[in-house]
């Protein structure tokens, strides 16, 4: 057992200290960066003690906010339709751990959004931990993927992006068979230990 903690473990290192980018060769790349990492406290009331069914009476959440790029490679304009407050809707993360964080505002609604070539527009953001994952020690006992990746949802052809009206927006992000998602370069948020924790060990007696 000692032997797969240490692979396991080499894996982990060689890993993080690789340098990753996004795939250039999409003619449109998703790119994200950490702004800044912070953990916010707060009371672990009734409510959330029966939601997540943590006991204590205190809750951690780390929080990152991060920079999202999209890059267009290609030598003509692409267009995106994204809602103009959630426009997190059209993306995904790749793993159970990490939440992304609405946006609210007054007027949400679908719009088209062009990128012209060479062109990148940058959004900003905040992603959180998962809380349950975050404070129940438990959960930790499993790998976890290594990687947070955000995968952005496109929903037409990205030169030709054609719909009769926006409730073809709606129809076609209800509809997963219509989805061809970008996947964004890897950010690394747990820690080693987190990520290959060491496994449960049973006491099997006779």
């Amino acid at each position: 057992m000692r032997v797969v903690n240490l692979i396991l473990t080499a894996l982990f290192v060689f890993t993080m200290s690789s340098y990753f980018q996004a795939d250039t060769s999409h003619p449109l790349t998703v790119s994200i960066k950490l702004e800044k990492e912070y953990q916010r406290k707060f009371a672990n009331t009734k409510l959330s003690k029966r939601i997540y069914g943590i006991k204590g009476d205190t809750l951690f959440q780390t929080k990152y906010d991060i920079q999202i790029n999209l890059n267009n490679n290609s030598e003509k304009s692409v267009f995106i339709w994204l809602m103009t407050c959630s426009w997190l809707d059209n993306f995904l993360v790749n793993n159970e751990y990490i939440d992304l964080e609405g946006q609210g505002c007054d007027s949400n609604f679908p719009h088209l959004v062009e990128i012209k070539s060479g062109e990148t527009k940058s959004y900003f953001t905040t992603i959180s931990r998962d809380i349950k994952f975050e404070n129940d020690k438990g959960k930790g006992n499993w790998p976890q993927v290594l990687t947070t990746k955000l995968g952005l949802i496109t929903i037409v052809n990205l030169h030709d992006p054609k719909f009769e009206n926006t409730f073809g927006y709606y129809s076609a992000m209800e509809d997963k068979s219509c989805w061809n998602i970008i996947w964004s370069n890897p950010l690394y948020l747990l820690s080693e230990k987190e990520a290959t924790p060491d496994p449960i060990e049973f006491d099997i007696r006779n």
